[in-house]
């Protein structure tokens, strides 16, 4: 299991805002296990995308392909259950498969988000390409401890042709609310997120709110907080009238008739010089388990807010609520370009524990996960977590999340295993 290292910090205090850098990479107070398929094959891609449910019993980890030896079949998403607490014993329990009698092929991307519900008991899975890229979502439902069948095949709102409807989903732990973005949705790619309700068995479509602006991609990230009241909703490519592809993320009241816009929160590190932006709001969108904190993703920025030059491939926000977002941290770390830190993350249900995936760093192959704990008020340096010994483009921390306030997961979607190469493997961590 891993090691606790320690590494220099530096946690500097801005007004409400705490920088939290980092120094040496350092190893979190942590313990690992590996999740694998059962059937793994070259190019699977396991672990693109991965959620746990709140007890941290159940984890479920896209697979976008699946290799047959000659061509590709449509893909799986694998469902683990274990024990809860600090034993992280889990086996593949299940494989969700589609029922649909026409329209599924190799490419179409089933597995490309996914989201559980609190209990465990209903399952979200986005195909983000079916029908030449209209996108499908997927409604599972648990039958038994051990097996979950699909409820529900949810068609891309309408003019979503190209939409990419189901590149990103999320769902509220009673597993009666759900989110699902597509991108791509009009011509201009301004992008949309649908939101529905569970009514007498059945989904249905409250609204679609419009992704902000032309090419804006709104919904390339939508978060539901857990008890379904509050959304967050990514549009990393909106662009402010400086030309620059900012991003920003709009948050909203939901009730269970639609979607009331609460406020906007727009990227604090904009830098002018840039000809793309930070991508603010591309993921790691995650609420707190009270709705007034949430996590941020900015994965293409190259400086903290006030710096220039620093090349950090990525930054992690953190904001509360009172009356206004506020931002009251910001994680990131230096001479790590391209690292592309905020792809994907998590924050604890209380609000104590960050998980930020940072896949394409190169300070140590395969891209890496980050860690922080928070004591008091002040937040710890970002320390490595997760596996080690990756192979070259393992991609960790693609995919991250958390489960219960110690246990998160981790994806890996093209790491390698003895039985496939680039065929995926995820991780579950406790840091208890």
């Amino acid at each position: 299991m891993r090691k606790t290292l320690k590494s220099a910090a530096m946690v500097v205090a801005i007004g409400v805002v705490a920088a939290v850098a980092q120094g040496l990479p350092a190893n979190g107070a942590t313990s690992c296990a590996t999740l694998a398929p059962s059937d793994p094959s070259p190019g699977q891609r396991l672990g693109y995308s991965i959620a746990q449910s709140s007890d941290g019993e159940v984890t479920v980890a896209g697979s976008t392909q699946r290799y047959n030896g000659t061509t590709y079949d449509p893909s799986v998403a694998y469902v683990y259950v274990g024990a809860t607490g600090s034993d992280l014993t889990a086996t593949e329990t299940a494989q969700l498969v589609r029922t649909d009698p026409v329209g599924m092929s190799g490419n179409d991307s089933f597995g490309s988000s996914v989201d559980v519900s609190g209990n465990g008991d209903t399952i979200v899975v986005g195909a983000q390409n079916y029908a030449s890229g209209i996108g499908a979502v997927y409604v599972f439902q648990r039958t038994s401890s051990t097996s979950w069948e699909q409820s529900a095949h949810l068609d891309a709102p309408a003019g979503a042709s190209s939409g990419q409807f189901g590149t990103s989903v999320a769902i509220s732990d009673d597993g009666t609310r759900l989110l699902a973005g597509a991108p791509a949705l009009s011509t201009s790619s301004q992008g949309g997120t649908a939101y529905y309700v569970l009514e007498n068995g059945s989904w249905v479509l409250k609204t679609v709110v419009p992704g902000g602006s032309a090419s804006a991609l709104g919904g390339q990230d939508v978060e539901i907080s857990a008890d379904g009241t509050r959304a967050a909703v990514g549009a990393p490519q909106y662009k402010t009238t400086a030309g620059v592809y900012s991003g920003r993320v709009y948050t909203y009241t939901v009730t269970s008739s639609g979607l009331t816009p609460l406020a906007t929160i727009t990227d604090p590190s904009t830098a002018a010089s840039s000809s793309t932006g930070s991508s603010f709001g591309f993921g790691a969108l995650s609420f707190t388990a009270d709705d007034n904190g949430l996590l941020i993703g900015a994965p293409f920025a190259t400086a903290a807010p006030g710096t220039t030059g620093s090349s950090l491939g990525g930054i992690a926000f953190y904001y509360r609520y009172a009356g206004g977002w506020s931002r009251s941290a910001t994680f990131s770390f230096p001479g790590t370009t391209s690292a592309r830190l905020g792809y994907a993350g998590g924050i604890s249900p209380d609000g104590t524990r960050i998980v930020v995936g940072a896949p394409y760093y190169t300070g140590t192959p395969g891209g890496r996960a980050f860690y922080s704990q928070k004591t008091g008020t002040a937040w710890g340096a970002l320390g490595f977590v997760g596996p080690t010994g990756n192979n070259s483009s393992a991609r960790v921390g693609i995919s991250a999340g958390f489960g219960s306030n110690s246990r998160f997961v981790i994806g890996a979607n093209t790491q390698d295993n003895p039985a496939g190469i680039r065929s995926g493997l995820a991780y579950v961590v406790d840091a208890s």
